[in-house]
């Protein structure tokens, strides 16, 4: 019988205090089998990261479902010249539970599970100057969960015990990342991918 994953979502994005709007922003789609999960931190914050952030949103909304590395190659080129980004990108396959992953510069990207996986990101500003992307793969099992989140989260945050809250439902657990190790001094955001298996 053939294995297939349900992939459960969640996303949380909070303007730095004092501020009303994000120049993070991310965007999840599930599409024919395959869910994309985008995260980007525009650097700075305020209204003209926020401007940028709505620019890529819209971006990647026409865009459709790139591969993960063909997306951080045209947010380099779409967005040449602004103040720039860090971006981290990965699509899910729900028939096999393969994850792609493509990140440039300081988003965070790891798997809690069975294995613990930390990914790691090339060098660099996306619309600015950055180390040729490189694509990852990892294979899921039901029960991982996939985190990514901006630096705008203390690295504390991998040096106590989340395992308690892997349970939690996707959205409770970004929830949770965001509102307990959230450094305050930064727009923040998170991502998760919680993985089902259904037959």
């Amino acid at each position: 019988m053939a294995m297939n994953f349900h992939l459960e979502t969640g996303l949380e994005i909070l303007p730095m205090p004092g501020e009303q709007r994000s120049g993070d922003t991310g965007m999840i789609e599930a599409k024919d089998g395959l869910l994309t999960a985008t995260l980007i931190d525009v650097l700075g914050h305020g209204d003209q990261a926020a401007d940028l952030a709505d620019k890529t949103s819209r971006a990647l909304s026409a865009w459709g479902d790139l591969q993960p590395l063909d997306t951080i190659e045209r947010l380099h080129q779409q967005f040449r010249g602004s103040r720039g980004m860090v971006a981290s990108c990965a699509s899910i396959h729900a028939d096999t539970g393969i994850l792609e992953y493509c990140g440039i510069g300081n988003i965070s990207a790891r798997i809690f599970g069975f294995r613990t996986h930390q990914f790691v990101n090339r060098d660099g500003v996306v619309g600015y100057r950055m180390v040729s992307p490189k694509t990852h793969m990892f294979q899921l099992q039901a029960g991982d969960v996939f985190i990514m989140h901006s630096d705008g989260i203390t690295s504390r945050f991998y040096n106590e015990d989340i395992g308690s809250k892997l349970d939690l439902p996707a959205q409770k657990i970004a929830e949770h990342v965001m509102h307990s190790y959230n450094k305050g001094t930064d727009d923040t955001s998170c991502l998760v991918v919680k993985v089902h298996t259904c037959r």
